[in-house]
């Protein structure tokens, strides 16, 4: 299940951030809007060790959902996130912040 685009943009990019680092913080900041901060942190902590394989189950869907959506960049991110252990950390640490 990917993010809707249009949630993850409602927000401005930070100015003085890069491309991943505004994703992270966009997705967090959805995340929290729709009040599954606490669920999400929960099962990011319990599947860590799944996360690797999380993010390939992405990569195999993402051309056939390129093919419903005209933005597959949201899947693209996400599969980087999953992959990235350092990501996942600096996403637990933006998801924690207050609102």
């Amino acid at each position: 299940m990917s993010l809707p685009h249009h949630a993850l943009r409602e927000q401005p990019l930070p100015q003085d951030s890069t491309p991943e680092e505004a994703f992270l913080q966009q997705t967090a900041q959805a995340v929290r809007r729709w009040g599954l901060k606490l669920p999400v942190l929960l099962a990011l902590q319990a599947g860590t060790p799944l996360t690797f394989l999380a993010a390939q189950c992405l990569w195999i869907v993402q051309p056939t959902a390129s093919l419903f959506s005209s933005d597959s960049h949201t899947i693209t991110h996400l599969a980087h996130l999953l992959e990235n252990p350092s990501q996942l950390t600096r996403f637990r640490h933006y998801l924690e912040q207050p609102s």
